[in-house]
């Protein structure tokens, strides 16, 4: 019972399975404090702003639809690693998803930014959205992170050091000379 009601005022929390620990400790042997060091932080701004800014603000620039990052424990190495290779681990209660379905046949997805006795308003990536509630036929809350898995996947060793130098440097980088 304690479980419950800790999960449905904070959210989600879960260990990270095996395969992503073996990911994370991969990672984290790339990712030495020299590999970082020698990183170009400018660079990874560039990678954040293509890849997380969509979602999250950082150093006050970015979105609003996942959590910002500024003010996080972004100069611990595991916990960056964590956080991107198993976002699902931790899905505060202000971030789960809701999966509703209208009498039309659509699925939509989004944050629930408010509900009333007669309306329900969802954030997307893309918009926002307000639906009466007589047109929804089920609605359930995701245990899932809209933040998508296998991020550091897409990119090479240089470019994982150049992001994560950028995360958690102490203050705002310039962007590259171009």
């Amino acid at each position: 019972a304690l479980s419950t009601r800790v999960a449905s005022l904070w959210g989600d929390v879960r260990a990270t399975p095996e395969d992503k620990k073996k990911i994370i400790a991969q990672y984290g042997k790339e990712l030495t404090p020299a590999a970082i060091k020698s990183a170009d932080p400018r660079a990874g701004r560039v990678l954040f702003q293509n890849t997380c800014a969509t979602c999250h603000k950082f150093f006050g620039q970015g979105g609003d639809l996942g959590p910002e990052i500024t003010g996080s424990q972004r100069s611990n190495l595991d916990y960056l690693l964590e956080n991107i290779v198993d976002p699902t681990a931790a899905v505060s209660r202000d971030y789960r998803m809701e999966i509703i379905e209208t009498k039309s046949g659509r699925t939509l997805t989004g944050f629930l930014i408010t509900e009333d006795e007669s309306t329900l308003t969802l954030q997307s990536i893309n918009e926002q959205r307000t639906f009466p509630l007589e047109e929804i036929v089920s609605r359930k809350t995701s245990r899932h992170s809209i933040m998508p898995e296998g991020l550091l996947n897409l990119f090479t060793a240089e470019q994982r050091a150049n992001l994560i130098a950028y995360l958690s440097s102490p203050r705002q980088v310039a962007l590259p000379d171009n």
